[in-house]
């Protein structure tokens, strides 16, 4: 076998591989029965997918496919490394080898840094989310913005009409508000449907009463929730949807804030 193998390093050094075009730098090294096939995609990138097909030619016969074949060929071969290697078992497709000459070919199959200079970016690439947010009570208005990927992190601001009620000392009803933050994780992430959890902390105005009778309003005062969601993307177009209540039913005054003033919020938006 050691003979063989010198005799494909020799060759695969003077035949000009035409058929090949981005691939250069073949190297050749027995490994015990194995043979390692080393080479470079010239020029390539991490945005591109190449199909990398083998063939050979044993002892001057037609070329023929390999088959036990191990490493970096076939479909989904990502650009950009500095080297590839393919391993051949050698001993299980033939019995007896005297020559063999190599050709290694790559197919380029998608190039995502076109579609992303053309002006487009690959779906699984659009990563910042922008909302058009409602909710309630309120009813509240304002927006949402998210960067996402595998973890992400979205911010939110909503506005709106005057709560009901005024205090005992006659003190008008402000305005509806609520802003706050949250961590999200994908969990799914399909071709054309990615789904998000989001959790985090969101700020509410809410009444506060004496006691629980929810008959002696004292005011209002902007607390800490505790806010969960859902964030849904099917191609480019997003929904989410998100709820949250207090971190505490008491105040340290022994006022209560009231649970009628529970926040829900969704929105509609875009991927870009």
């Amino acid at each position: 076998m050691r003979n063989i193998f010198l005799t494909t390093f020799f060759a695969l050094f003077v035949i000009p591989f035409i058929s090949a075009q981005t691939v250069d730098s073949i190297k050749i090294e027995q490994t015990g029965d194995l043979i390692k096939i080393h080479y470079k995609i010239l020029n390539s990138t991490e945005k591109q997918i190449f199909r990398v097909t083998v063939t050979c030619s044993i002892n001057g016969s037609l070329q023929s496919i390999p088959k036990s074949l191990s490493g970096d060929f076939g479909e989904n071969v990502v650009g950009g490394r500095n080297e590839y290697m393919v391993l051949w078992d050698v001993l299980k497709d033939v019995d007896e080898v005297n020559s063999v000459d190599f050709v290694v070919k790559a197919e380029l199959m998608k190039d995502y840094s076109v579609e992303e200079n053309l002006g487009g970016r690959s779906p699984s690439k659009k990563r910042v989310h922008a909302f058009l947010a409602a909710g309630g009570p309120g009813p509240v208005f304002g927006a949402k913005i998210g960067y996402m990927e595998s973890w992400g992190i979205t911010a939110m601001c909503v506005v709106g009409g005057k709560m009901d009620g005024y205090t005992f000392d006659g003190i008008p009803a402000p305005s509806h508000f609520a802003a706050g933050m949250n961590v999200t994780k994908r969990i799914i992430n399909a071709k054309s449907f990615k789904t998000h959890l989001s959790a985090g902390i969101i700020a509410s105005r809410f009444k506060i009463y004496e006691d629980g009778s929810l008959t002696n309003l004292l005011g209002y005062k902007i607390l800490p929730c505790m806010e969960a969601g859902l964030i849904l993307s099917i191609h480019n177009f997003s929904i989410s949807f998100g709820a949250g209540v207090p971190f505490k039913n008491e105040l340290a005054d022994g006022s209560q804030p009231s649970y009628e003033e529970f926040i829900g919020n969704w929105g509609i938006g875009w991927r870009f």
